[in-house]
């Protein structure tokens, strides 16, 4: 249920809560420091008292209870004392109500008498007294000292602060709960931002606009700039979308524009049954080219899902190797050519079906748009297995060598070093499936040289 309030209510709420929580701390905090506090003061105000009461006491202890020199009539009016002798009667007090009822009884006194102070509702004078007694001695007969201070004015005082803490509470709750709804709402305005901004980006369905990035170096601006990132990497993925749309459009109209024109050769007049065989032969080879084009577009776009196939196991990397090149043999001598195989054994573990399709491409490559003879070398480096296939042509033009990968790449100016359409992005997409890198270059001693880097195993 939570998920469907609001996160500025969700944060007001929670900072509500904590506020609550620190608000009713702190007051508890004040309340007992100011309760203590008034009972030090208290305690230091009773102390004196007693011990100016013992002081007359001990020199004049033998007038207490003479109307005319009782040494009490010293004591601060409104104090209360109350002096009794060994026997435990009222030899004096300051409260003539108290007269003749000792204001503690026997098992009182005797605690009290122990030390310390004790606190006493006395209904006589209905007032609440903290009582503290010390021994005095004159002329040799033993004193009980009680002195007394008033607890009224500190409970009043820690009632009127209790009141003033339960109205101030919740006074001071709201005005929390209402900054914090501010601080949130700033808080959460450049995400406001963002949020109408890509809803513009979506309407106007432009590439190229970005999101507004805080100023501050925050979780917000981390949000915005990884948005930023991602809206980048939507509109290179539109980029090459699109492009690949056109690549493979304009792929598919050659074959099918051949198509079309030997079937209509076909259908016009009285074609002759070899003119018809000739016709059916081209209309099959473009069939296969078709074919090809639509697996390896496949096989493109299962690669860029993440998803291309595999089925792993150990592969000798020299064996295979010897395997796809001797396939390749009537086809180079026919072309006055000589292809060569060499290189160490290597193991690893891979798919031997894609790793057959990679090589072929990459022989098929060099045969078609290279020259001279062709190398398929297997070599090991840095714990990875490597499978080149070099030439002895021209190489790769400038234009076309950082990007001999891409999807229909072509050479500038319709060199003879044309692309090699999907074959090299097959290849890429492979070696990237078995978690290797592709590289293409041109080597010193003139020629390409295209190969694969895979993990290999000990």
């Amino acid at each position: 249920m939570t998920s469907r309030v609001p996160v500025r209510i969700r944060l007001v709420i929670a900072f509500s809560a904590v506020m609550a929580v620190v608000l009713a701390a702190t007051g508890m905090f004040v309340y007992l420091r100011v309760g203590d506090e008034l009972g030090d003061t208290v305690d230091r105000e009773l102390g004196a008292r007693l011990a100016g009461v013992v002081a007359i006491v001990r020199d004049d202890g033998d007038d207490l209870g003479d109307p005319k020199d009782d040494p009490l009539k010293a004591v601060d009016p409104g104090a209360f004392v109350q002096v009794l002798d060994s026997d435990g009667t009222v030899a004096g007090t300051t409260e003539p109500k108290l007269a003749d009822t000792p204001v503690l009884s026997p098992a009182q006194l005797r605690a009290l008498r122990g030390g310390g102070t004790i606190d006493v509702n006395v209904v006589a004078i209905d007032e609440h007294l903290r009582l503290a007694a010390a021994a005095a001695e004159d002329d040799g007969e033993t004193y009980t000292v009680i002195a007394g201070a008033s607890l009224d004015q500190r409970e009043e005082a820690l009632a009127d602060l209790s009141r003033v803490l339960l109205l101030g509470g919740p006074i001071a709750l709201l005005l929390a709960a209402l900054a914090g709804y501010g601080v949130a709402a700033g808080a959460l305005r450049p995400v406001e931002h963002m949020r109408r901004r890509a809803a513009e980006l979506f309407a106007a369905g432009e590439a190229g606009r970005r999101l507004p990035v805080p100023p501050a170096r925050d979780e917000l601006a981390s949000l915005g700039t990884t948005l930023n990132a991602m809206l980048a990497r939507i509109d290179r993925a539109f980029e090459r979308e699109r492009a690949f749309t056109s690549d493979a459009s304009h792929e598919l109209r050659t074959p099918l524009s051949i198509l079309k024109a030997e079937v209509d050769l076909a259908l016009e007049g009285d074609r002759s049954p070899q003119e018809l065989e000739a016709a059916l032969r081209s209309v099959s080879e473009e069939t296969d080219r078709l074919t090809r084009l639509a697996e390896d577009l496949l096989v493109l776009a299962r690669a860029d899902e993440g998803r291309l196939p595999l089925s792993v196991e150990p592969v000798e990397l020299g064996a295979l190797a010897q395997r796809v090149g001797g396939r390749f043999a009537a086809r180079a001598a026919q072309e006055g050519r000589a292809l060569h195989i060499d290189g160490e054994p290597v193991r690893l573990s891979a798919d031997p079906l894609r790793l057959d399709q990679a090589l072929t491409n990459m022989i098929d490559n060099a045969l078609r748009y290279g020259a001279g003879d062709v190398a398929v070398r297997t070599a090991r480096s840095d714990g990875h297995a490597e499978l080149h296939v070099t030439d002895d042509g021209a190489g790769f033009p400038p234009e076309l060598e950082e990007r001999a990968f891409d999807r229909f790449a072509r050479a500038d100016g319709g060199s003879t070093r044309a692309g090699a359409g999907l074959g090299l992005s097959i290849v890429a997409a492979i070696a990237r499936a078995h978690g290797g890198s592709v590289h293409a270059g041109n080597r010193p001693e003139g020629g390409a040289d295209v190969w694969i880097s895979l993990p290999a195993g000990d």
